[in-house]
């Protein structure tokens, strides 16, 4: 590799800010939990296969983006060690990608998600430059 692409930081927060999708997602499997009460009380075929739909796509779509999301802030956490940044976040970072994976089963793990994520974007932004919240 050269020497100019190791001196700017790498743009792989990008995908890292890709987590509020996820929050969809666990929107999704909730209205999906919605439709299955509502099938078991009128016993609705049609109310059976939304929730079946609803429920594929929201997991899946949120295993999806999980991985999306952990896999550019483990390439983000390797570029900014490799780069000339000063700030080389330790591995364990990545760990913060986790609970991402697990929305679409259990929804409530946004509460743990959603600002650990945002943390590790705001300590970057502070620490590289990049993304930039305020002057």
């Amino acid at each position: 590799m050269s020497a100019t692409a190791h001196s700017s930081s790498p743009n792989w927060w990008y995908g890292v800010a890709l987590f509020p999708v996820s929050v969809l997602f666990g929107i999704l499997e909730l209205l999906s939990r919605q439709s299955l009460s509502r099938a078991l009380v009128h016993d609705s075929l049609g109310d059976y296969f939304l929730y079946f739909v609803m429920s594929i796509l929201s997991q899946w779509g949120a295993i999806l983006f999980g991985l999306v999301v952990l896999v550019a802030l483990v390439l983000d956490i390797r570029g900014l060690r490799n780069s000339e940044a000063l700030w080389r976040p330790n591995w364990a970072w990545g760990l913060l990608g986790l609970p991402n994976l697990a929305v679409g089963v259990y929804p409530p793990i946004l509460a743990a998600s959603v600002p650990l994520l945002s943390f590790y974007l705001y300590r970057r932004g502070k620490q590289v430059g990049t993304p930039s919240f305020g002057p």
